[in-house]
């Protein structure tokens, strides 16, 4: 992820009158951080701003040391997660968040990510950042997002891909009217 599309993703939002200075962020990620050290989750899902704290959070736990204040006595809180699931999401504007997707490459944690190319709040392009503003409740998506979550319980060698209720649609160019 480049700093230009952070760039382009800040004025988009400062366009749209939308915050682009967070405060505070930090000690919510301490907090969660004393959570993950008392209980064990495999893994996360979020929807909309949650994607945004629920990948870092992921992140985190998979690379503590890029934000220090995150371990415990020189440890990681909580092992890294199964599986990410990420519905309209995006990655926030902090510079730390920026620089933890930027760092040492792809992650590891198998993540699903549902971007809804009719959302109005979340354009897909910010969604792809992270990887409609609503989660799919249908009882086909309801399936698929069981079949996904059961696919991680199974040994990395043993699992099997999971298709997509719906059909890709076709790229959509952006057109802005600001």
């Amino acid at each position: 992820m480049s700093q230009s599309h952070f760039d382009e993703l800040r004025v988009t939002m400062e366009k749209l009158g939308a915050l682009t200075e967070f405060t505070g962020w930090e000690v919510s990620v301490l907090q969660l951080r004393d959570v993950l050290a008392k209980d064990r989750f495999d893994g996360i899902f979020a929807f909309s701003q949650g994607t945004a704290m629920g990948g870092f959070i992921l992140a985190l736990v998979e690379r503590p040391h890029l934000f220090p204040p995150f371990l415990i006595n020189g440890k990681p809180p909580h092992p890294p997660l199964k599986f990410g699931v990420f519905v309209a999401g995006y990655i926030s504007q902090p510079q730390l968040m920026q620089k933890i997707f930027r760092e040492e490459g792809p992650f590891s944690t198998p993540t699903l990510h549902v971007i809804g190319i009719r959302d109005m709040v979340t354009q897909p392009e910010w969604a792809q950042m992270l990887c409609t503003h609503y989660v799919p409740s249908k009882p086909h998506w309801a399936k698929f997002f069981a079949e996904f979550m059961r696919s991680l319980a199974r040994p990395a060698s043993e699992r099997v891909h999971i298709p997509s209720p719906t059909p890709p649609g076709p790229p959509r160019p952006v057109v802005s009217k600001l």
